[in-house]
């Protein structure tokens, strides 16, 4: 499966909706194992294929929350809900940042 990723990311722009659900995907399987830094680049790739893809929104924000990274993740989950406003995880994500920010 990795070599398949690697091809999907080394077509660049060319790539289809397909090749950005696979690496979707490849990146959730990443980021159940708590392996961030190998989902970023997969939902980047995703999102330049497919830029609004929800999902690949929702995923970058976990990949930038486990990271550390509270302000590009809210910023993505923002850019989730402006796709679709009633995804309940995108919801609940943005949730959770809003209350670590009144912290």
């Amino acid at each position: 499966m990795r070599s398949n990723v690697a091809e999907v990311v080394a077509k660049g722009r060319h790539g289809s909706s397909a090749d950005a659900q696979m690496l979707v995907s490849c990146a959730e399987a990443a980021l159940r194992k708590q392996a961030h830094t190998d989902a970023y680049p997969m939902l980047d790739q995703a999102l330049t294929l497919d830029p609004e893809n929800v999902r690949a929104w929702v995923l970058m924000g976990m990949c930038h929350e486990q990271g550390g990274r509270l302000g590009p993740a809210k910023e993505a989950y923002a850019t989730a809900l402006g796709l679709d406003d009633r995804h309940p995880a995108c919801r609940t994500a943005l949730a959770r940042m809003l209350l670590i920010d009144s912290r």
